[in-house]
């Protein structure tokens, strides 16, 4: 199963807006922190501002828009709650119960 996908469909289903490229490839999700050039972080709050400046991923789901950051941003309310919500639904393999 492959990860990689675009942003556009990636926020879709939160219903946001995105700043920057839509077409943003993203294949993975990290910490801002070990983020790599293809993975989707979050910025939780403004105190991690400085923290996504440096960081080296290629998207960010953030609360505001944040002018000093050049990479695409999804923007929405709750940026913990969407990134969690994201991970789950792309990134984590749906529960299978096993067959007795």
């Amino acid at each position: 199963m492959s990860y990689a996908d675009t942003l556009e469909r990636r926020s879709a289903t939160l219903w946001q807006r995105i700043l920057g490229t839509p077409g943003t490839s993203v294949s993975g999700v990290s910490s801002l922190s070990e983020a790599g050039p293809t993975d989707l972080t979050f910025v939780a709050a403004d105190r991690f501002v400085k923290s996504a400046l440096t960081s080296r991923a290629a998207a960010f789901v953030v609360g505001r828009p944040i002018e000093e950051l050049t990479r695409p941003q999804i923007v929405v309310p709750n940026p913990a709650l969407a990134f969690a919500s994201i991970v789950q639904r792309f990134f984590v393999t749906p529960y299978q119960p096993r067959e007795e």
